[in-house]
């Protein structure tokens, strides 16, 4: 993967035409005046930001018509014990995106709600993918932020190869899909200021190297995945 965007933290990667499979990992929810949501770019106490664009991104490449089957995957990580799911909430919101629901007749659509880290993200769906329906030359799509996106590359690496699974990955930047959404006039016209706003402020720096260094732990054998939350 490569940064060679003017955007920086933007990485940039070959997508293919069409998922087979697309993977959207949960980027924690907030309660917010008495609902569930996914969270926003807004700095708060969860560990991860940006969430909610995932959903709109695989929204997008849903109307692009680019989509097999989606897994929404993450469990409840939110302090609340009776809190739903982040998958259940990014499903919810998901199909808030399409007011006609005939556009998702033919998306066959699963919930992963047992894993609580991007480790477990990948052994469980990749334990999904095992399934019957899934076929060896099928393209698996694995949708986050870009910060996100080298850490989960490597756990999702390792597990298609302790699990034994032949397909392919292909990594899908929530930002980058929204950023060319804009450039095409069907989203937001703020994509690109919010995009610039967030990867050029102190806190994503930070973030970004605490990404790195899981990265480097992950690679000796010394990662230890933060509490839920």
């Amino acid at each position: 993967m490569r940064i060679e965007t003017p955007l920086r933290g933007i990485v940039e990667h070959n997508r293919p035409q069409y998922y087979d499979v697309l993977v959207v990992l949960g980027g924690n929810i907030r309660y917010e005046n008495g609902v569930y949501r996914s969270t926003d770019w807004s700095i708060g106490p969860e560990k991860s930001r940006g969430g909610h664009w995932r959903i709109k991104a695989a929204a997008e490449l849903v109307r692009q018509g680019k989509v097999g089957k989606i897994i929404f995957s993450t469990g409840i990580t939110h302090s609340d014990p009776f809190a739903p799911s982040e998958a259940e909430v990014m499903y919810r919101e998901f199909l808030g995106e399409f007011p006609d629901s005939e556009q998702l007749k033919n998306i066959p659509i699963e919930l992963e709600i047992g894993s609580l880290s991007t480790t477990e993200n990948a052994n469980r769906t990749v334990g999904l993918l095992k399934g019957d329906f899934y076929k060896s030359d099928q393209v698996i799509g694995i949708l986050t932020s870009s910060y996100h996106l080298p850490r989960a590359r490597l756990m999702f690496a390792k597990e298609f190869e302790t699990q034994k699974l032949d397909k392919s990955i292909a990594l899908v930047s929530a930002e980058k899909i929204l950023l060319e959404a804009e450039k095409s006039g069907r989203a937001s016209s703020e994509i690109e200021n919010i995009i610039r706003a967030v990867y050029t402020a102190k806190e994503m720096q930070g973030r970004i190297l605490n990404e790195r260094r899981g990265i480097r732990d992950f690679l000796n054998n010394d990662y230890h995945p933060l509490p839920p939350g």
